[in-house]
């Protein structure tokens, strides 16, 4: 698989920033990539001059951290192919693990297309697109249909939802993206979990946020959950924060489900984010009502159904307050927007 030069300066973002020579920053940050799989193993980086022109920097510098990531092991090089990113110790370039009907690939966090599901939805669509038509094709908040059809999937969880709290999105984190543009100023502080989903903080630094992170994992402390959320810690942070972002459902990337009581504890001083990306993941128990059923305080939903779906059917959405839904206005594209992590194309509103 071959990466773009433009696709690696997004993923590194502010890498000039630091101590050090210039060469050992991008090494580093390449490495650091590598490393949590934003990079993935056996992915081709582009040349050593394509790169050096996306990032405003020399060849000297770029190829200076190639060498650097070649003698760690990172990174295997030969004569007129690009560099190739490996791992110290292997001995052999990877091969795509091939699987079968009995086999899980758990090199993605993503399931098998559900061919047979989406064909017949496909199929169904394009039945019902000769009556759009009419129309340009370029609904603000989404089609009704889709906000409706998302609506109803709120109400049968339990929470009341009416289609214009709800605005379709290109995924989730398009949704996130937006909602950090309407919500946010520069230097406003934003409240996260530690560890969270890596896009998110992408995302919040690239609004030039700041991030106040809250600790979650196993711990002896009187005030942490057995699931993992220090509600005396959050609530502290929350009054000193702008924002929120929460995934108390299968949180990425601990897995970790925030139990009911914490959530009817739970009370922020600020607007809170609550990704559900993850909701449906559960096989053998139902899942939890959505956030504001039990912590009842005013917050907003990104979602993208991709855990249930696949990466063909990218959509996503976003429950929100009226307020927030009306000051959604369109917003020229800027050259760091961070739309791009798990979206498909990006569409006008």
């Amino acid at each position: 698989m071959k990466i773009s030069s433009h696709a690696v300066a997004r993923m590194l973002g502010t890498w000039q920033e630091g101590p050090g020579p210039a060469h050992q920053r991008l090494s580093d940050r390449l490495r650091l990539l590598i490393l949590d799989g934003r990079i993935s193993l056996g992915a081709a980086l582009p040349s050593e001059r394509d790169l050096g022109t996306v990032l405003g920097t020399s060849r000297t510098t770029v190829g200076a951290a190639f060498r650097t990531l070649v003698e760690h092991g990172y990174l295997a090089t030969r004569a007129r192919t690009r560099a190739t990113v490996r791992l110290p110790g292997d001995t052999a370039p990877r091969q795509p693990v091939r699987t079968d009907a009995e086999t899980i690939d758990l090199s993605f966090a993503a399931p098998a297309a559900p061919v047979e599901i989406l064909h017949a939805a496909f199929a169904t669509a394009l039945e019902q697109l000769p009556r759009h038509f009419e129309r340009h094709g370029y609904d603000r908040h989404g089609t009704a249909e889709l906000r409706e059809a998302v609506a109803e999937w709120y109400q049968r969880r339990g929470l009341p939802t009416r289609p214009d709290h709800i605005l379709i999105t290109n995924g989730a984190q398009h949704a996130l993206a937006l909602l950090t543009r309407v919500l946010l100023s520069p230097r406003d502080t934003v409240l996260i979990d530690h560890p969270t989903y890596p896009h998110a903080i992408t995302t919040f630094t690239e609004a030039r946020a700041r991030l106040l992170p809250v600790a979650v994992g196993s711990s002896a402390g009187s005030a942490m959950d057995a699931a993992g959320w220090d509600t005396e810690q959050l609530q502290a942070a929350g009054r000193a924060a702008n924002l929120a972002y929460l995934i108390p459902d299968f949180h990425n990337p601990t897995g970790m489900c925030m139990s009911t009581s914490v959530r009817q504890r739970l009370r922020l001083a600020c607007p809170t984010i609550v990704d559900e990306t993850m909701t449906d993941l559960p096989w053998t128990f139902r899942a939890r009502n959505p956030w504001p059923c039990t912590c009842r305080q005013p917050s907003v939903s990104d979602r993208c159904p991709r855990a249930s779906g696949a990466a063909c059917a990218q959509v996503g959405f976003a429950r929100c307050p009226l307020s927030w839904n009306a000051s959604h206005k369109p917003v020229p594209p800027r050259t760091s927007a961070p739309l791009s992590s798990n979206s498909s194309p990006r569409q006008p509103f």
